[in-house]
């Protein structure tokens, strides 16, 4: 059998300066259906470990650039490098860390469970949470013995995260779904943005916030977001007044009265007959 030698593994910073022109190489998701719903890098195609092997060949047919081979951590894919490298497909690597290295390294996620299962926000927002919560629990059990933790701030996380679940779930039945389907949107760009001037260097970052241009770009975009927003509400208003103000078509329909006895007309347009008098 003969023996291939394997790339070193990519990590997921190389991975977004590849993708940044939007010709980047074939993402190739090797985990369940199930895992891929719930969250996945964009541009990638789910095909599980297990039906790997059953469509290598198609796989061979197709595949002639490079790929890069995803999962959770990156033990599978590198089990599925193994297969497709036997199978003759060349150009194979493996996101080093998987998508949980991706994820913490500030990288986006789909959150396909909205986009493709077909469930609620709230529902998809909840399930991710617990993916999370699951996986910080899964780290945190793997650094427990080797690591200092300041217990004091750990507990004052945890209480903060305790009463902020509780708040949610009081009003969860009081914000109605596009509320909060727009909040969850402007909470994730804003920390889209944060994650972002955390990137910047620090030279970077002072000339952005001393120079002129950024400020006056920041108040010009505010103020097309303000305009839009007076003009949306200004419609929004003037049509639930015609609304109010139109008449009702019962008040201005004219008064029919059905005749009686011999002049009533039958529902098939026709007379009555002498014996139905």
């Amino acid at each position: 059998m003969a023996v291939h030698a394997h790339k070193p593994r990519l990590d997921p910073a190389t991975l977004r300066d590849l993708s940044q022109d939007g010709e980047g190489p074939r993402l190739l998701d090797v985990r369940t259906p199930g895992e891929f719903r719930t969250a996945h890098i964009p541009g990638s195609y789910n095909v599980p470990l297990d039906t790997l092997r059953e469509h290598r060949a198609e796989l061979l047919h197709h595949l002639d650039e490079d790929v890069i081979l995803i999962c959770r951590s990156g033990a599978r894919a590198a089990q599925a490098e193994q297969a497709l490298a036997e199978a003759g497909l060349p150009h194979l690597r493996v996101l080093d860390g998987g998508v949980m290295a991706w994820e913490t390294t500030g990288g986006p996620l789909v959150p396909a469970l909205a986009l493709l299962g077909g469930l609620p926000m709230t529902v998809a927002v909840g399930t991710s949470l617990l993916v999370i919560s699951m996986k910080s629990f899964a780290g945190l059990a793997g650094y427990l013995a080797g690591m200092h933790i300041d217990w004091g701030f750990a507990a004052l996380v945890t209480a903060t995260a305790v009463v902020g679940s509780v708040i949610g779930g009081l009003l969860a039945g009081r914000i109605p779904q596009d509320a909060l389907r727009k909040s969850f949107g402007w909470f994730v760009a804003v920390m889209g943005v944060f994650v972002l001037s955390q990137q910047i260097s620090s030279d970077l970052r002072h000339t952005l916030l001393t120079s002129p241009w950024t400020w006056a770009s920041v108040a010009a975009a505010s103020g097309v977001a303000f305009s839009w927003y007076m003009l949306r509400n200004a419609e929004r208003t003037r049509s639930l007044t015609n609304d109010v103000s139109a008449p009702s078509i019962e008040e201005n329909a004219p008064a029919v009265h059905h005749p009686t006895g011999e002049h009533t007309v039958h529902s098939s347009g026709t007379a009555p007959s002498p014996h139905d008098v």
